[in-house]
């Protein structure tokens, strides 16, 4: 998956796909995941969201925690979100905060928070801008730069908005280069690029 090894994983896919009913659950569920992961990097969310149902039915049947659950919702919340299911994408990230508590809490509402503000943004609503700021100002307190990690476009629009602001320039800055994230506007000449030539 790291290595974008499109090859590699297909057949690693395929695999999962023929071993599901011969592994335990446990592993199913894992298998599951990580296919779903592949798919999302692709923006197959379709195929995504169908991984992920199958994955969350399983973590029923073998009584997998809700509270243990939570990045399967995160992702599934993430696939709506890619296939423009707004009101579905929100509300599985606000429920996402019901299991959780101290740090996982705060993570789960600032996930929900980027998510309302990244609909915002692609909607062009006039609440675009606090919601992203809002968003930046909760990844910033928990010195999160994952923020809609597989949206960069997204991720970029609410990094530009914190920038202008002037919002935690900081971590902002940080999430750009780490994530190599690319300007909304490319004619931007104050873009904190990894490197400047």
């Amino acid at each position: 998956l790291r290595e974008n090894d499109i090859p590699a994983q297909d057949r690693l896919y395929a695999t999962m796909d023929r071993l599901r009913l011969q592994v335990r659950p446990g592993l199913a569920v894992r298998g599951l995941f990580w296919q779903a992961s592949v798919l999302m990097r692709r923006t197959q969310f379709g195929a995504a969201l169908a991984k992920l149902d199958l994955l969350l039915s399983l973590c029923v049947d073998v009584e997998v925690p809700l509270r243990d659950r939570g990045l399967y919702f995160e992702l599934r919340a993430y696939a709506l979100a890619g296939l423009q299911r707004w009101d579905e994408a929100e509300a599985q990230a606000q429920a996402l905060a019901q299991h959780q508590s101290g740090g996982q809490l705060e993570m789960a509402r600032t996930i929900a928070a980027a998510l309302c503000a990244a609909r915002a943004v692609a909607e062009g609503t006039p609440q675009a801008h606090d919601l992203a700021l809002q968003a930046v100002r909760l990844a910033a307190a928990q010195k999160w730069q994952r923020l809609l990690v597989g949206f960069p476009h997204w991720a970029a629009q609410l990094a530009q908005i914190a920038l202008d602001a002037g919002v935690d320039v900081e971590l902002t800055t940080a999430m750009i280069r780490a994530r190599r994230l690319v300007p909304p506007d490319p004619h931007r000449g104050d873009w904190p690029w990894r490197l400047r030539v």
